[in-house]
């Protein structure tokens, strides 16, 4: 009589015992190997593809206001991209793109007419502010994104929860906002880019109107209430952003002070 002989493995990860391939209780591989080269490269391969059939499919989703957020909430999730994966992966590439253009004018000369921002009353030439203001903006665009990608979504979804009280959940506000914001960089990218006053102006059109088709869609509000709740977040989202840039420029001055690239008590020039 022949007899089976079962492998009892101890999981690496947890310390759960199982004869099978992955941990019942973690999901970790139970004898794990290091991946080949060919592994590591199909797998590779993998994400990419995975990843370009989502974005594919999420990106003109976006553009249809609420639509991901109910598609989420209906738990129709693997065939679009994660709401907060999405969110990073256009705030990466807008900020890149934006931090790499805020750089080259920042090199311009000053304009004749440029205004000038005492940071602390002292004497000090041209010259020497507009360096220091110079420093100040460098940092700026390098500590913005930080700021805006961390805090505008979280903040924007708490201004949410307040206004709707107990009828959602935090995080559902925070899904939509994630949404949200991704539309926001997409619209305001182009005027942004070019630098052109009609663009912009398009993108705030757009997003407000995209914003309060969206949580009429997704909230099931209705006139003044809805109307109320609309301007309420815009000037929230608005405020957020305003408070992001606050937060980097004061940032990128003390952190200029603390490192001597910027002597303390010097004027600057923005």
């Amino acid at each position: 009589m022949n007899m089976e002989v079962i492998e009892v493995r101890v999981c690496p990860d947890c310390g759960v015992a199982s004869s099978g391939t992955y941990c019942p209780a973690c999901g970790e591989e139970m004898e794990p190997a290091l991946p080949t080269v060919k592994h590591y490269l199909r797998e590779l391969s993998r994400e990419f593809v995975e990843l370009d059939s989502k974005l594919v499919r999420t990106v003109p989703a976006l553009f249809r206001p609420g639509f991901l957020m109910k598609e989420y909430t209906a738990g129709r999730r693997q065939r679009y991209m994660k709401p907060l994966r999405l969110y990073l992966l256009i705030g990466i590439v807008f900020f890149l793109f934006f931090g790499s253009m805020a750089k080259e004018k920042i090199q311009r000369p000053l304009p004749s007419h440029s205004g000038v921002l005492n940071l602390a009353v002292n004497t000090s030439n041209a010259t020497h502010a507009r360096q220091n203001g110079v420093a100040i903006l460098t940092y700026v665009t390098e500590i913005a994104p930080y700021t805006i990608l961390i805090f505008s979504a979280p903040l924007l979804a708490l201004s949410l929860k307040i206004l709707y009280g107990r009828r959602r959940l935090y995080v559902e506000h925070i899904i939509f906002s994630y949404y949200v914001c991704s539309l926001a960089l997409i619209v305001f990218a182009p005027g942004v880019s070019l630098d052109s006053g009609d663009l912009t102006i398009a993108g705030l059109t757009a997003f407000l109107i995209y914003l309060f088709v969206a949580m009429r869609r997704v909230y099931a509000d209705r006139g003044v209430a809805l109307f109320l709740r609309f301007v309420t977040t815009t000037v929230a989202y608005f405020c957020l952003m305003a408070l992001s840039l606050a937060i980097s420029l004061g940032a990128a001055y003390i952190y200029g002070v603390l490192t001597g690239v910027i002597p303390k008590g010097a004027s600057v020039y923005l």
